[in-house]
C-alpha cells in the first residue's frame, strides 16, 4: 500500500523533524531532565508497563512521546495532522494508529486521545504490530538498534528519505 503526503506535509514534517534534531543537539541537557523526569510518577510506570505487555524498549517509548508530544497528552486535543497523544496516534487520510490502537488494546478510542498511560500503551501496540509485520521472522528486534525501520515506518510518510529522517531524529534523543 503506497501512502501519499502533499508538499505542506512534508515541508512542515521536514521542519518539525530538523527542529528536532536542532533541539537535541543544543538542549541535551534540557531533553536528558525531561526524559528522567518522565520515568517517575504515572508516566514512568506506564512506560514500563507497556514495554512489559509489548517487548517496545522503555527508552524508545520514552523518546517517541519526548519528541511527539513532549510528554504531554495536550489535553486531547488533536495535532495539525489530526495526531493524538504523547505517541502521536493519528487518524487522517495516510494512516489510522488511533483506531487501531483501540483495537489492539480493546478500548475506546477516546481513552487514548485523552489519558496519557493508555496513548502510550496504544503507541507502544502500535509499534509492536508494525515491528512484527516487517519482520521476516515474525520476531521483534533483539535490540534497541533493530527498531530503526519500525520507527521509520511509524511515521507513516510515504518519502522514504522523511522516514528515515525521523527515525534519525529519534535516535538523536536516544543517543
Amino acid at each position: 500500500m503506497h501512502r501519499r503526503i502533499s508538499l505542506r506535509h512534508l515541508s512542515l514534517f521536514t521542519f518539525f523533524a530538523l527542529a528536532a534534531l536542532i533541539m537535541g543537539s543544543v538542549g541535551g541537557s534540557a531533553t536528558l531532565a525531561n526524559a528522567q523526569a518522565a520515568s517517575n510518577g504515572k508516566i514512568g510506570s506506564a512506560f514500563e508497563q507497556a514495554s512489559s505487555e509489548t517487548g517496545v524498549p522503555a527508552s524508545l517509548l520514552k523518546a517517541l512521546c519526548y519528541m511527539e508530544g513532549r510528554l504531554s497528552n495536550h489535553g486531547g486535543s488533536p495535532s495539525l495532522d489530526n495526531g493524538f497523544g504523547c505517541m502521536h496516534l493519528v487518524k487522517n487520510g495516510r494512516a489510522d494508529t488511533l483506531d487501531q490502537a483501540a483495537s489492539l488494546l480493546n478500548v475506546n478510542a477516546s481513552q487514548l486521545k485523552t489519558d496519557i498511560a493508555s496513548n502510550i500503551r496504544g503507541g507502544a501496540a502500535v509499534l509492536r504490530a508494525e515491528a512484527l509485520q516487517l519482520s521476516s521472522t515474525h520476531a521483534l528486534p533483539s535490540n534497541l538498534a533493530g527498531w530503526y525501520g519500525t520507527v521509520a515506518e511509524y511515521s507513516h510518510v510515504t518519502a522514504h528519505s522523511t522516514a528515515l529522517m525521523y527515525a534519525d531524529a529519534l535516535y538523536k534523543i536516544l543517543n
